[in-house]
């Protein structure tokens, strides 16, 4: 059995730079991302149907199901642009 170390740490935050980052990703990975990202807001949609329209909007799980939304429709976006317009001759 691997046994892997515990840290624990008072600020989870402390020792990561917090900056914007950048991954290129191949055609096949942006495919496979847009559906993992499909497949968890339809989790979410699944799990909480009706519940989470109550919750306040400060509530972790309605600040992750927004994230997972924007995130969605950014790729949504990228995956757009990938194609070029067919232009008439």
């Amino acid at each position: 059995m691997i046994s892997y170390p515990i840290v624990e740490d008072t600020n989870e935050d402390s020792h990561i730079v917090q900056g914007d980052i950048q991954v290129p990703l191949t055609f096949a990975e942006h495919e496979l991302i847009n559906e993992v990202l499909l497949q968890a807001v339809n989790s979410f949609d699944f799990a909480c149907p009706y519940g989470m329209f109550d919750l306040p909007i400060d509530s972790e799980i309605v600040q992750r199901y927004t994230m997972l939304e924007n995130l969605r429709e950014r790729f949504n976006i990228l995956w757009s642009d990938r194609f070029t317009p067919v232009t008439e001759n």
